[in-house]
């Protein structure tokens, strides 16, 4: 879904879409996490909210 909506955003010239995810809900204790996933969609950061225009 949310490659769909980045396409529709990407249809409108001169607009830029990140497709990002947030850590996923685990019983792991996030201290043994690492901070950055070794693979898929890198997370949110702070500044990704900070400078967008829209969310989705």
């Amino acid at each position: 879904m949310a490659r769909y909506i980045a396409e529709g955003v990407e249809s409108i010239g001169g607009i830029q879409a990140r497709l990002r995810c947030v850590p996923s809900v685990s019983t792991t204790c996030e201290a043994v996490e690492p901070d950055i996933p070794e693979q898929g969609a890198i997370y949110a950061e702070l500044d990704d909210l900070r400078h967008c225009a829209g969310l989705a």
